[in-house]
Formats: structure tokens, sequence, C-alpha cells
């Protein structure tokens, strides 16, 4: 998805540049927001959830992660300030609580990183597809046998295993072992021209091999 610029410095985009993409046709956005807890940073991840929608995406879900109870008691002490009176406190207070339902705000430097990583993953958890490394490595695998051998580039093909995780090639390389030097682990780029060398019927047994498993570890 394309960065977007902070919302002070944008209001309404003048061509929605995720029209057409997979966001725009409904897929689901949480937005983990980093933001003072106060009427500022909420409205602050308010506007860019805003910006999100004018731009095609069609759901947002804003989850504030600087809130007081991920600090401690001492924290909040160290970190909380007092909100100037007026409605715009006033509705921030109602709609979030505040601290202790006072109107008092946080700033984010009160959160030490650990806090904050702990925050997000917790967040963040709920909506993440379990790791499973040989995804990557079969979808290579079936665009090599889609494809017309000798469009697929030997460049393409190391690009794309240098990308991969240690475990996706590993399990690549114990297949691909009787091609490949016996004795010895071979690079990346070893095992993509031995890719790369390979007819449609072989890559589509590799990646069947593979897809077995995949679904074995699951």
């Amino acid at each position: 998805m394309p960065a977007l610029p902070p919302s002070r410095f944008v209001r309404t985009p003048t061509r929605p540049p995720l029209e057409g993409t997979a966001l725009a046709e409904g897929q689901a956005v949480q937005l983990f927001a980093v933001v003072d807890d106060d009427p500022s940073g909420y409205w602050i991840a308010r506007e860019f959830a805003a910006q999100l929608q004018a731009c095609g995406v069609r759901e947002v879900t804003r989850h504030p992660l600087m809130r007081p109870e991920r600090l401690t008691t001492e924290q909040v002490a160290l970190g909380r300030y007092t909100l100037p009176k007026g409605s715009k406190t006033t509705n921030w207070v109602r709609e979030t609580g505040g601290i202790a339902g006072a109107p008092s705000g946080l700033e984010a430097d009160a959160f030490v990183p650990d806090v904050l990583r702990a925050a997000f993953i917790a967040a963040a958890t709920p909506y993440l597809r379990a790791f499973r490394p040989l995804d990557g490595l079969c979808a290579l695998l079936e665009e090599a046998a889609r494809r017309r051998l000798d469009a697929l580039t030997l460049a393409a093909v190391v690009a794309q295993l240098a990308a991969m995780e240690a475990g996706e090639l590993l399990a690549l390389v114990r297949h691909l072992r009787p091609r490949l030097v016996p004795g010895e682990e071979p690079p990346a780029r070893a095992v993509a021209e031995c890719i790369v060398q390979m007819g449609t019927a072989e890559l589509r047994e590799l990646g069947q091999r593979l897809q077995e498993r995949r679904a074995a570890e699951a």
C-alpha cells in the first residue's frame, strides 16, 4: 500500500491512488496508531483513516496503541498532563475515557519501546496469518511452471530466492540435492540455475512435493 503524508499536510487526495487495487475492492485495513493519547492524537488517527477511505479503502479499523492501561501507574504519573478545558477535551474524554475519567493526556514519549512493541504484538496478533515459510517457495514454483521457461529469467529467480527465508531455501535444496553438487550447500544462484533448467513437468512435480510438505507442517 502506498504511504500517505501525515494528516496535517494532506486533507483530501485529488486522485484516489488505491482505486482498482485489492484494498479498494473491500479488503479491511487495520490501522495501528502511534500518536499522543490526547484530542490531537485522536484526530490524527481519525483523519488518516478518513484519508485511506477517501483513497478507496472501504473499511478501516483503528487501534490506538498509546493508552494508559498499557503503562504502569508510575509511567502514567510521570507522563500525564492536564488538558485545556473546552468542548474538544470534553468530547474526547467522553469518547475515550481519558485517564481514569480525568481530562488528562499522555505523550507518546512516555512509552518505552518495549511497552509499545508488546502493545502492537497484542493488538496485531489476531489479524496475522500464521507464518508458513514454504508459501513463498511454492508460489515461485507455481509461477515458474505456469510461464514459459525462457520467460522466467535467471535474474528473476535469483532475486526471489535471495528474498526467501533460510528455511525455505533449505527445503528446496533438500529436494534438489540429487541435481546439485553432492556434499555441498549450494548458494541461491546455483539453486536458481537448477530451477531455470527444469521443465514444466519437473517444476510441477517439485511444487507438488513441497505442497505436501507444507500441508504436513500445517
